[in-house]
């Protein structure tokens, strides 16, 4: 689907107009949990620039696929729960407050 640009858009050379695409961060026959996301795309000088609208997360590429496939990793990436490879050594600290 294309998308008039806005005030917020600058002007795009070679008549590039911004695109907004609908995805999910994984692909299918995945058995994760899926998130439908929606994503705007549009050029900056060489590099096509991919942001999600819903979280705010951003991705570049050389072309308009590649940013997309950049942005799907970077929005799988921050999705991930992370994992403690060294488990934290939790201690009480004692701290002088001043009173208020």
């Amino acid at each position: 689907m294309r998308v008039k640009p806005n005030g917020s858009w600058r002007i795009l050379r070679r008549g590039f107009k911004p695109r907004l695409y609908f995805f999910t961060t994984k692909k299918q026959g995945d058995t994760d949990m899926r998130k439908n996301l929606n994503a705007a795309i549009w050029q900056e000088d060489k590099w096509f620039i991919a942001q999600c609208l819903e979280v705010d997360v951003a991705s570049q590429g050389a072309t308009p696929d590649e940013a997309m496939d950049n942005l799907r990793e970077a929005l799988t990436l921050h999705f991930t729960l992370p994992f403690a490879t060294v488990m934290p050594s939790i201690q009480p600290i004692e701290v002088e407050v001043a009173a208020a």
